[in-house]
């Protein structure tokens, strides 16, 4: 009869905890903002009110009107 035998194999390594230590300086940084400009134009509106006929129901009319008229009545 045939009879094997085994035994459990056993290895020997030895292990350590990595220790790693780093050192950075922090990064220089300079920041320049420049401020924005705003340019604000403006046109004032212009107000025309034009008075030339309640001038002339009034009676108030200029020379040129007065002297068309008068011409008119003198035909």
């Amino acid at each position: 009869m045939l009879s094997i035998t085994t035994t459990p194999a056993l290895i020997g390594i030895n292990t350590a905890l990595a220790k790693i230590e780093i050192q950075q300086p922090g990064p220089d940084v300079t920041m320049h903002t420049e401020h924005p400009r705003v340019e604000i134009k403006n046109e004032l509106p212009k107000v025309i009110i034009d008075q030339y006929e309640p001038f002339a129901e009034a009676g108030l009319k200029n020379f040129l009107d007065l002297t068309r008229e008068m011409a008119q009545l003198g035909k």
